[in-house]
Protein backbone atom coordinates (compact mmCIF):
# COMPACT_ATOMS: atom_id res chain seq x y z
CA UNK A 1 0.00 0.00 0.00
CA UNK A 2 1.35 3.43 -0.97
CA UNK A 3 1.03 6.39 1.39
CA UNK A 4 -0.21 9.28 -0.75
CA UNK A 5 -0.23 12.69 0.91
CA UNK A 6 -0.17 16.09 -0.68
CA UNK A 7 2.63 18.57 0.01
CA UNK A 8 0.07 20.94 1.60
CA UNK A 9 -1.06 18.14 3.91
CA UNK A 10 2.55 17.42 4.89
CA UNK A 11 3.17 21.14 5.50
CA UNK A 12 0.04 21.39 7.64
CA UNK A 13 1.10 18.38 9.71
CA UNK A 14 4.60 19.81 10.23
CA UNK A 15 3.20 23.17 11.39
CA UNK A 16 0.72 21.48 13.73
CA UNK A 17 3.50 19.33 15.23
CA UNK A 18 5.52 22.44 16.04
CA UNK A 19 2.74 23.51 18.37
CA UNK A 20 3.51 27.21 17.88
CA UNK A 21 0.17 28.87 17.07
CA UNK A 22 -0.57 26.41 14.26
CA UNK A 23 -3.94 27.94 13.27
CA UNK A 24 -2.41 31.41 12.96
CA UNK A 25 0.62 30.14 11.02
CA UNK A 26 -1.56 28.11 8.63
CA UNK A 27 -3.91 31.06 8.03
CA UNK A 28 -0.93 33.29 7.23
CA UNK A 29 0.48 30.65 4.88
CA UNK A 30 -2.79 30.29 3.01
CA UNK A 31 -2.94 34.04 2.45
CA UNK A 32 0.74 34.28 1.46
CA UNK A 33 0.50 31.36 -0.97
CA UNK A 34 -2.55 32.76 -2.73
CA UNK A 35 -3.76 29.35 -3.82
CA UNK A 36 -0.45 28.29 -5.38
CA UNK A 37 0.60 24.66 -5.25
CA UNK A 38 3.09 23.70 -2.54
CA UNK A 39 6.02 21.83 -4.07
CA UNK A 40 8.23 21.54 -1.01
CA UNK A 41 8.64 23.00 2.46
CA UNK A 42 10.81 23.27 5.55
CA UNK A 43 9.44 23.95 9.03
CA UNK A 44 11.81 24.71 11.89
CA UNK A 45 10.66 25.35 15.44
CA UNK A 46 13.19 26.93 17.77
CA UNK A 47 12.89 27.19 21.54
CA UNK A 48 15.34 29.39 23.43
CA UNK A 49 15.64 29.59 27.18
CA UNK A 50 16.34 33.09 28.51
CA UNK A 51 16.77 32.92 32.28
CA UNK A 52 13.23 32.19 33.48
CA UNK A 53 11.51 32.63 30.10
CA UNK A 54 10.98 30.33 27.16
CA UNK A 55 11.06 32.13 23.81
CA UNK A 56 9.73 30.34 20.76
CA UNK A 57 10.09 31.01 17.05
CA UNK A 58 8.94 29.20 13.92
CA UNK A 59 10.41 29.47 10.45
CA UNK A 60 8.45 28.14 7.47
CA UNK A 61 9.90 28.08 3.96
CA UNK A 62 7.66 27.02 1.08
CA UNK A 63 8.53 26.49 -2.57
CA UNK A 64 5.77 26.98 -5.14
CA UNK A 65 6.02 26.96 -8.93
CA UNK A 66 6.65 30.74 -8.94
CA UNK A 67 8.15 31.64 -5.57
CA UNK A 68 10.10 30.76 -2.45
Amino acid sequence: MTDVTSPWSELKTAVERSGYYPALVLDALEIALGGEEVLSHVVQHEATFDRTELRRHITVLVITPTRL
